[in-house]
């Protein structure tokens, strides 16, 4: 996920081996940089060569980097608010077709494991990352999540019952880490605050998926009655799992 926050945080992109991409690939790779981060100068290039002044800009163009970074936060604020009270459509959408879905419950039910794992594994079909010609098929039952580009936020699953979830997805990984027990830190209660980004998102069609994905009212009857036997019984050995949990 390094890279992804090095995207989003770049002054300038450089795109090398643009000699091995078609030009549909490479507006296609600009659109997708561009979706991260708006602001940041693209530059294509082959075999790395690539000018030492745009990477390495002297002081009095740093100086004026920062000049310009200055008015571009309170340009950004400005823009920001009339985002916010709908004065103004956000550039990201008519420009880009990037939006984003955000998925917020609280007081709610957890994710069944199973049925998250698959909707994970769809995400990971779409972006290139399935490795059976079967898991990818699984990818036309969650057609709404083609076109994602990210998804980040926090989630409750069923079978790490006490555990907010981390989930980080951008680039070539889609990872789960177990962030912090519910109730302790930063944590608070249960609950599902999960950001999708991509292209063309439907945001009902991303929702519904979300929303199936959860327990049913006798599933959670179940979880409620015994959290640690539900779980075991409906864990999902998963790879998207990294080395900081059980799984």
């Amino acid at each position: 996920m390094v890279y992804i926050d090095q995207v989003e945080t770049a002054d300038v992109v450089v795109l090398n081996k643009a000699d091995c991409v078609s030009e549909t690939e490479m507006a296609e790779l600009k659109e997708m940089v561009t979706a991260l981060n708006k602001d940041a100068e693209l530059i294509t290039a082959t075999f790395g060569n690539v000018p030492v002044g745009v990477v390495l800009p002297s002081e009095t163009s740093a100086r004026e980097s920062r000049a310009l970074a200055r008015h571009a936060v309170s340009v950004g604020a400005k823009r920001a608010r009339q985002e916010e009270s709908g004065a103004a459509e956000p550039r990201y959408k008519t420009r880009f077709r990037v939006r984003n879905v955000v998925f917020r419950k609280h007081n709610t039910k957890p994710f069944h494991p199973q049925r998250f794992h698959a909707l994970l594994n769809s995400v990971a079909a779409f972006m290139g990352l399935a490795t059976t010609t079967e898991e990818a098929k699984r990818g036309t039952r969650f057609g709404a999540l083609r076109g994602v580009l990210r998804a980040k936020g926090l989630v409750w699953i069923a079978d790490a019952p006490a555990m907010a979830v981390r989930l980080a997805c951008a680039g070539s990984r889609v990872e789960l880490h177990a962030h912090e027990e519910w109730g302790k830190g930063g944590a608070g209660n249960p609950r599902h605050e999960l950001v999708v980004i991509g292209q063309e998102l439907e945001g009902e069609a991303v929702t519904a998926l979300l929303e199936n994905a959860l327990l049913t009212d006798s599933e959670y009857a179940e979880f409620q009655a015994d959290p640690e036997g539900f779980g075991k019984k409906a864990a999902q050995r998963s790879e998207y799992w990294c080395n900081n949990h059980k799984h």
